[in-house]
């Protein structure tokens, strides 16, 4: 291999012995006369034959002088051509080495630079140089050009006729150099040119045909000297020179869509493993990089991910199921294992088993990542189980967890909303399976207590907290009345003896003092009300009750009522202290009432009557009946007023926003208004005001009794309906679901409790109808009304 660092021999070994010789020798001869390339032949050829030793300088001082002559001759007559001259240098040159063939030295001629440096051009010619740069001031003022190779102080030069040689290369003695842009030399560097790399060594030659370590990074150059770049084969194995010219070493490169690797002695890794950064990578016997799929290599089976990773310590997922890889990259198979701190089976395959397990001394199960479920709950099919520290299946057996406890059955599951004998004991597990420990427990009406371990109290009486209790043989609290040593007490609805509290036994009610003794003829109150015991001790509700010479109303609650109350369509008003206002006035809010010796509210306003359909109709026909009821609520008819349905509720059709519905014979906007006219008509009826106009339909209507039905229809028929009292009476109407209500309220006339309508048929289409006034259930008048005809 050649030294990168060598100095350039030939010029230096020239310079540094012959130096001092050439000095002296130049001091003593002149060529003054000769210029450009014949002084440089003449100069080298006598200081040749100077540094022969005595015998040549004597003969080159018969030379000399003959030369000088001829030399001087020539320069004195001015007729010689410079062609002449050149021609008489060079002859005696030629006598003079003709002479002493033996014992000179040519100079050699630089050739141009043709195979290898295309950039060289023929017009540069170069000689062998013997000018010493140095010295050419000591040329006895002498201006001498530089030609040959001269060392400078940016490098080494080479010069022809005064001009350093640039941007060119040149053959010289056998070698190839390169000279740059500034004339320097290359050494020790590359030379890029057409996209490749050419080196130049430590003496400046060419790098031909040779391999070569430079700065750390292995070359081989061809026989034109560029550096080989591509895949390189010796024939046993396979390197890879980059662009550079570098070969590749410990390192990963794409060729041709694949990723290769070249070691650190550049060779081709194939068939192998790579590892890089505690990571490991597989070429195959192909060189290239395993990615994304599994390896069979010496009985083990191995998988690389999509960057050629090996997976190593680490469970691959595929399909759903789990494989496992250890430490060393191998696919675990046939084995059970624990990996961070879980335990799992692995098959023939490599899958991890997953599911129940039956195992020796129990069930077991790994869950869908693989792993066997240890102190943990599952649900599975919709039951929960319990997996114990071992990971076998709890059954028949109590956990306990944070504080309460589970219990699981035989078949392993979590007892749920249920009570349930275990050793002889009752327990009751709630909705998340916990144990009723300390606590009550309601079911239906009755009380159930569950002591501190969790049994349900049997026949029992104990005092839980500052409260008694009588657990039965059932475990259910004792609630209601009982007699004890001859006296009567009381347990509340939550099985308490009562103590300023109340009991219910069967449907009634009782209250018991703070001493526990049961209140007969008592008001009690509680919450802002007034209740009272009778003298059985029962609560008295929903009733009216004469208690100390005054009336009184007590609710269902058994609340004492104050104010309003309505009662078969009479008004009663109860005061501040409960008492019903009799034969009296009272001035409530201003306006005073007086009130009969029943303590009705004397000459008010009240329902006189109610009547109500109900609708089978459809939507629109629902909707249009109801609409057109609605117009009517509230209206007020004064005494001798005629009311008219139209003159209310107006056209009632497409227009006012009454939709299409069935009518008889087909359809038409507001189908179905004719049962509110109807319904209208029942409650004018039973009020006993006068029906001015009716009309029936011409078919029976569904919705009530023949002959009660009222037909209308805009601009032929009508219902009219005249008030008769002395005073005003007031429309109600309203609908709940599909059932119509209308109300008539005022003044009920004294000499009627209430009317009753009766229709039948007279014939295949015909019917009538008659209205009876009741007073003290007797008819005392009786009144018929329109008859009606059917056509169908």
């Amino acid at each position: 291999m050649r030294g990168e660092n060598e100095s350039f021999l030939p010029f230096r070994a020239f310079k540094i012995k012959k130096r001092r010789k050439y000095r002296i020798w130049k001091k003593k001869v002149n060529f003054s006369f000769f210029t450009g390339q014949k002084k440089n032949l003449l100069v080298q050829y006598y200081y040749k034959i100077f540094r022969k030793g005595k015998d040549g300088r004597d003969i080159m001082k018969k030379k000399w002088l003959t030369a000088l002559g001829l030399t001087f001759v020539l320069s004195l007559s001015g007729m010689m051509t410079s062609y002449a001259m050149d021609n008489s240098a060079e002859n005696v040159a030629e006598s003079f080495v003709e002479e002493k063939n033996a014992e000179t030295e040519s100079a050699a001629a630089i050739q141009q630079e043709n195979e290898h440096e295309a950039d060289v051009t023929d017009s540069e010619k170069s000689t062998e140089d013997v000018i010493d740069p140095e010295e050419s001031s000591e040329n006895s003022g002498i201006t001498e050009e530089k030609n040959g190779w001269v060392e400078e102080s940016d490098g080494i030069h080479y010069y022809q006729e005064g001009k350093d040689l640039r941007n060119a290369g040149y053959s010289l003695d056998g070698y190839w150099y390169y000279f740059d842009a500034d004339g320097v030399m290359k050494q020790n560097s590359f030379r890029q040119k057409n996209g490749q790399s050419f080196y130049y060594d430590g003496e400046g030659h060419l790098v031909l045909n040779e391999e070569l370590d430079i700065n750390g990074k292995h070359y081989k150059f061809t026989e034109s000297g560029a550096a080989y770049t591509g895949l390189y084969t010796d024939g046993t194995d396979t390197y890879y020179y980059q662009a550079d010219g570098s070969r590749a070493e410990d390192a990963g490169m794409q060729l041709n869509g694949y990723w290769c690797y070249f070691q650190k002695d550049g060779k081709l890794l194939s068939s192998g493993w790579r590892e890089k950064a505690g990571n490991y990578y597989y070429y195959d016997e192909a060189a290239h990089l395993v990615t994304n799929r599994g390896i069979e290599l010496d009985g083990h089976w191995y998988y690389v991910d999509g960057s050629g990773r090996r997976y190593t310590a680490q469970f691959r997922q595929k399909n759903n199921t789990q494989y496992y890889y250890d430490e060393n990259g191998y696919l675990v198979t046939n084995c059970e294992l624990d990996i961070n701190g879980k335990h799992y089976k692995f098959t023939g395959s490599g899958a991890v088993y997953t599911g129940w397990y039956v195992g020796e001394d129990g069930l077991y199960y790994y869950d869908q990542q693989g792993f066997c479920l240890t102190d943990t709950g599952k649900k599975l099919s919709g039951y929960w189980y319990y997996f114990q520290k071992d990971g076998k299946m709890l059954s028949s057996g109590w956990r306990e967890k944070d504080g309460s406890h589970y219990y699981y059955d035989a078949q392993g599951h979590l007892i749920l909303n249920a009570g349930m004998k275990i050793d002889g004991y009752w327990y009751y597990l709630d909705g998340n399976g916990r144990r009723y420990e300390s606590q009550f427990r309601q079911k239906g009406a009755d009380w159930y207590y569950y002591d501190e371990e969790g049994h349900l109290v049997l026949n029992r009486d104990m005092k839980i907290g500052k409260y008694r209790y009588i657990f039965q043989n059932n475990g259910a609290a004792y609630r209601g009345l009982k007699t004890e040593n001859g006296k009567v007490i009381g347990f509340t609805p939550l099985g308490r003896q009562a103590f300023d509290d109340g009991v219910k036994d069967g449907n009634d009610w009782y209250y018991f003092d703070a001493a526990g003794n049961m209140k007969k003829d008592y008001w009690r109150t509680k919450d802002g009300g007034k209740y009272y015991y009778q003298a059985d001790g029962t609560l008295a509700r929903n009733k009216g009750l004469k208690i100390g010479g005054n009336w009184y109303y007590l609710t269902d609650s058994g609340k004492m009522h104050t104010g309003w109350r309505n009662k078969d369509g009479y008004r009663y008003y109860y005061n501040s202290y409960g008492h019903l206002v009799m034969n009296g006035t009272i001035t409530i809010n201003g306006v005073t009432y007086r009130f009969d010796a029943y303590g009705r509210l004397m000459n008010s306003p009240r329902r006189i009557s109610v009547f109500s359909t109900v609708s089978t109709n459809n939507y629109n026909g629902t909707y249009n009946m109801t609409k057109a009821l609605l117009y009517f609520n509230q209206v007020t008819i004064q005494p001798g007023q005629t009311l008219s349905f139209f003159g209310i509720a107006g056209p009632c059709g497409k227009a006012q926003g009454f939709l299409p519905g069935g009518v008889v014979g087909g359809v038409g906007y507001g189908g179905g208004i004719c049962q509110a006219s109807t319904t209208l008509y029942g409650a004018a009826l039973r009020a006993g005001l006068t029906i001015v106009q009716r009309r029936n339909h011409s078919v029976p209507s569904t919705y009530v009794p023949i002959g009660q039905d009222a037909m209308v229809n805009y601009g032929s028929s009508d219902l009219k309906i005249r008030n008769d009292y002395n005073y005003a009476v007031k429309l109600v109407t309203y609908v709940s679901g599909n059932t119509l209500y209308a109300e008539v309220w005022g003044i009920q006339p004294d000499w009627f409790d209430s009317v009753d309508i009766v229709s039948w048929k007279t014939g295949s289409r015909s019917a009538v109808a008659y209205r009876k006034y009741i007073k003290n259930g007797q008819v005392v008048k009786t009144e018929q009304l329109p008859s009606s005809y059917y056509s169908r």
